[in-house]
């Protein structure tokens, strides 16, 4: 790992790897907040989805038709604890880096990751992806979305 510093400037060495994951990290965070900004007000059938999302219905209907793939919960214990989504593997994205080797028998196949709006799914969705995973999708507005139309059983915070 190379690190880049002055003598004499008083900054501190900065880390090529380090750079790289700050400048990937907000890439990803300013693609996923525009999304998100653009869909926060809208209804759930008017909502716009990228080509790395997949809805709600269609994840229920992936269920309901016993289709073989992951879904990943990158939320929080806590949050998973308060509501999730039956056969949902949780996988917090606070510690996805450390732990995606746990879930590489799936990167060839389907996985569709959520939160609670979609926000951090999308953010995963695209680091995945660059880890080399094939088919992966996040779940366009999150539980929160699945509490409102597919199960509102499912408690909403």
């Amino acid at each position: 790992m190379m690190c880049l510093h002055k003598p004499g400037t008083g900054l501190l060495p900065i880390c090529s790897g380090l750079v790289t994951w700050i400048v990937l990290g907000t890439t990803l965070m300013l693609a996923a907040s525009e999304i998100h900004a653009q869909n926060k007000s809208a209804t759930p059938e008017k909502r716009a989805m990228s080509e790395l999302e997949v809805s709600c219905a269609q994840v229920k209907q992936m269920l309901d038709d016993n289709e073989k793939f992951l879904l990943l919960d990158c939320r929080e214990e806590d949050e998973y604890e308060t509501v999730h989504i039956e056969g949902s593997k949780l996988m917090p994205m606070s510690e996805i880096v450390r732990k995606v080797g746990q879930i590489d028998e799936h990167r060839e196949k389907p996985v569709v990751v959520y939160c609670h709006h979609g926000g951090r799914s999308l953010r995963v969705t695209k680091f995945l992806i660059d880890q080399g995973f094939t088919n992966v999708k996040s779940m366009a507005g999150g539980i929160d979305e699945w509490s409102e139309t597919i199960d509102p059983s499912k408690p909403r915070y």
